[in-house]
């Protein structure tokens, strides 16, 4: 009797464990092979191995904060349709990653639908978004239209997806970029 109790409670403590394992490949990673607390010397070697343009930015006032912008002269991201990339690091570690996406060409009205596309992609992935902030300002000839999505995978994790408009009315030109961005705010607080 002793023997088949045995078996059932370490066949009970697999099945639990197993469980985790399973929730725990569900938490919100950041795109590119990338893990939150990396080092920025990874992504600093895959731009250099991809000949890419690295920007670093150390903020006089958050000391503790490193800024890495990485972007390529030619246009997009290999294997990507991003145009840029900028991760953050607090004490060296990995707590937010942007991937951002821009009109090379000028066809800002080509950015909603492929906005729409992303938003659609994620929602079927990671369950739906919620709006965060719609605006819509006209100053000095200028209009600006910004919306914005967001989930909060889990306690800390967020992705959120942004598409910003500018248009010049006076000479009738229009900008738009979108954001993917990964944030791991348990992260940024067991650092500080």
């Amino acid at each position: 009797m002793q023997y088949h109790l045995r078996n059932l409670v370490l066949s009970s403590i697999f099945v639990i464990l197993g469980t985790d394992c399973v929730e725990a490949q569900s938490i919100l990673k950041p795109p590119f092979g990338i893990r939150w607390g990396d080092s920025p010397e990874k992504l600093v070697h895959w731009a250099s191995k991809q000949s890419l343009d690295v920007v670093i930015t150390l903020p006089g006032e958050q000391p503790e904060i490193k800024i890495l912008r990485i972007q390529n002269k030619k246009g997009i991201l290999p294997d990507t349709q991003a145009t840029s990339i900028e991760s953050r690091f607090i004490s060296g570690r990995l707590f937010e990653l942007s991937i951002h996406y821009s009109d090379l060409k000028n066809q800002s009205e080509d950015m909603e639908p492929r906005f729409n596309l992303l938003k659609k992609q994620i929602e079927s992935e990671w369950g739906a978004l919620s709006i965060n902030r719609q605006e819509r300002n006209k100053e000095d000839g200028y209009i600006n239209r910004t919306i914005s999505y967001h989930r909060e995978h889990t306690k800390g994790l967020f992705i959120v997806l942004v598409l910003t408009e500018i248009e010049d009315d006076l000479r009738k030109r229009k900008e738009s970029r979108f954001s993917l961005i990964y944030r791991n705010e348990n992260l940024k607080d067991s650092v500080n």
